[in-house]
């Protein structure tokens, strides 16, 4: 899955969280939800229209992980740069059945 991190993600993304930081706001963009950044690693879920869901865990690319320590490294004067990678390490897959209403809630 290729990430495409903005100018728009960095200004919005809020250092040191693992729910809004620029890497998890490109990835909500895509539409995935329950996102979560760590240093070496990012989990999500994403919704298919046979009500059941995905989650995934990937391992983060060296360039992701640099990126990451970069911009929560930063202070107050962030100098963050957009970058583009791919995740293609899966650690994990699980396909888990959802109930009607909690699509409703997301939708």
């Amino acid at each position: 899955m290729k990430v495409n991190v903005t100018d728009s993600d960095i200004n919005m993304g809020i250092q040191g969280s693992f729910c809004y930081c620029p890497i998890a706001l490109a990835l909500k963009r895509k539409g995935l939800i329950d996102v979560s950044v760590y240093p070496d690693h990012v989990n999500f879920i994403k919704l298919n229209v046979d009500k059941t869901m995905d989650w995934y865990d990937y391992t983060l690319p060296e360039e992701a992980q640099m990126f990451i320590q970069d911009y929560d490294d930063s202070g107050d004067d962030i100098d963050a740069y957009v970058i583009d990678f791919e995740l293609t390490a899966l650690r994990n897959k699980q396909r888990v059945s959802i109930v009607d209403n909690v699509i409703q809630e997301i939708n």
